[in-house]
């Protein structure tokens, strides 16, 4: 199950949104670089194109599961929920 929630960077006070972890129709993968979102669209079994790999994102990283999410503005790991924000789970 994967959930969208408010976070706010701890580096220059951006608020944004973060999405993380698998629903049953697709999955968010983030940059290793930048943190920008792409997401692959999956059926019931995972990915519906398992030999195909995700696309390179435009700053020259690669999307990846295993990547946190970052700030889009300075791009810092360094998150924290914000208190006032949201949490919405999907499936």
């Amino acid at each position: 199950m994967g959930h969208t929630y408010g976070a706010i960077c701890n580096e220059c006070g951006t608020h944004f949104e973060v999405n993380e972890g698998s629903g049953m129709l697709a999955m968010p993968f983030h940059c290793d670089r930048c943190g920008k979102e792409w997401w692959w669209n999956s059926g019931p079994d995972g990915p519906t194109d398992k030999k195909t790999d995700p696309p390179r994102c435009s700053c020259g990283g690669r999307f990846s599961m295993d990547a946190p999410p970052r700030c889009p503005k300075c791009h810092s790991r360094e998150l924290a929920r914000d208190p006032d924000g949201y949490e919405i789970l999907y499936d």
